[in-house]
């Protein structure tokens, strides 16, 4: 039985230990005073994830689907994209793949309480390194260097700190040079189970259905237009936001207090090196014009749950191989079309005709736009590694 330790302390780090348990492995997530210390002084908000269709399917085949409530499920059929510059609209319709839905809106908290709920029934131990992560860096160190003195079969790192920084630089750093907005939005017109997404003068306004009148709203803006709308108050927001997105939504009557965060992507450079071995924002961090940041994380879980399988629930250096040559080449694809669609609608550079002729073209050739969807929902990859 192979020994594995886990440095994370999220979403993804604890799925991860899900799908090693359940594939015969011994997991031991690494937990630290200081993350908790630092949670407790957050400004709180319930966080909502756009869900793919493959995430959905790995959280079915681990019985966390089945652990959250029907009425936390919000599902999506259809996603509507416009230019503020543009009488075009590009629809993207789950009719197109043949599916019922496109996607799912759920919160954190209930995805969260579903996963806490399975590893409290399985017993994983847990090791705290308190505040200090050198005390983790020596205690795993023998793993990076595969010196055959290590603690652990093989690490996994599933989030983005100083440990092994510089054993796992940046191949590539994006700095979008924005900040966004996080806030919970109500109209007085029915969501349908539509998702938006508005470009308009540098500005990204992402809408997600969570209730029957209600959205939540992720408002990407460059620094210093963010900095003069933190000044504002909530009454100025709301004006700001009937100007923009109100023909589309209805009249926002009421939002909840805006979370602010910076904006920025990147890729590690290796996925793995030696006994060590980077997944979700270890490896990658993305816009969230696409909704797909925990989705990546969940299908690189994917794809490393079924190589260990067709290796008979093991991971050897020959695996490693095949899991860092597959992602790569996904994750790269998903990175690089993220950063076009963000530069070429947000950067006023781009002309206005050229902007037309592209949402008219698109628009019109369904082939292109049923590809971008089956990608962007995961069917491909599952498809791809289901043969």
């Amino acid at each position: 039985m192979q020994k594995v330790l886990i440095i994370g302390d999220g979403i993804v780090a604890n799925c991860t230990a899900i799908m090693l348990i359940n594939n015969g492995f011994k997991p031991v997530l690494a937990t630290f005073n200081s993350d908790s210390h630092e949670k407790k002084h957050e400004k709180k908000i319930d966080r909502f994830f756009s869900i793919n269709l493959l995430s959905k399917i790995f959280f079915q085949k681990y019985d966390i689907w089945q652990g959250i409530a029907d009425d936390a499920v919000v599902p999506y059929n259809k996603i509507i994209t416009w230019d503020s510059l543009q009488d075009e609209e590009v629809n993207f319709e789950s009719r197109e793949i043949s599916h019922k839905f496109l996607g799912y809106i759920i919160s954190e908290s209930a995805l969260t309480k579903s996963i806490a709920a399975i590893l409290d029934e399985s017993n994983i131990k847990k090791k705290n390194f308190n505040e200090n992560q050198s005390l983790l860096n020596e205690y795993v160190l023998s793993d990076l260097e595969n010196t055959g003195t290590n603690n652990y079969d093989y690490v996994i790192r599933t989030k983005n700190n100083d440990l092994f920084e510089k054993e796992f630089s940046k191949s590539s750093v994006t700095d979008y040079k924005q900040k966004a907005f996080v806030m919970n939005v109500c109209t007085k017109t029915k969501t349908n189970h539509i998702a938006l997404q508005k470009f308009s003068n540098g500005q990204i306004f992402g809408l997600l259905p969570i209730e029957e009148n209600k959205y939540n709203l992720i408002w990407s803006m460059n620094s210093d237009l963010h900095k003069k709308i933190n000044t504002l108050d909530i009454s100025k927001i709301i004006d700001i936001l009937n100007r923009e997105i109100s023909d589309q939504i209805g009249i926002v009557d009421k939002i909840s207090e805006p979370i602010t965060f910076p904006l920025f992507g990147y890729m590690t450079k290796l996925v793995s090196k030696n006994r060590v071995i980077n997944i979700g924002s270890a490896l990658h961090s993305v816009h969230p014009l696409a909704g797909l940041g925990l989705n990546m994380g969940i299908q690189d879980l994917f794809i490393l749950n079924k190589i260990i399988e067709k290796n008979n629930q093991f991971i050897d250096q020959s695996s490693l191989k095949k899991f860092s040559s597959q992602i790569t080449g996904i994750n790269k694809k998903i990175y690089h079309t993220i950063n076009f669609l963000k530069y070429f609608y947000s950067d006023l550079t781009f002309s206005k005709t050229l902007r037309k002729i592209s949402l008219i073209a698109f628009n019109r050739n369904s082939m292109l736009k049923k590809s971008i969807i089956r990608n962007a929902t995961g069917l491909d990859t599952f498809e791809i590694f289901n043969k």
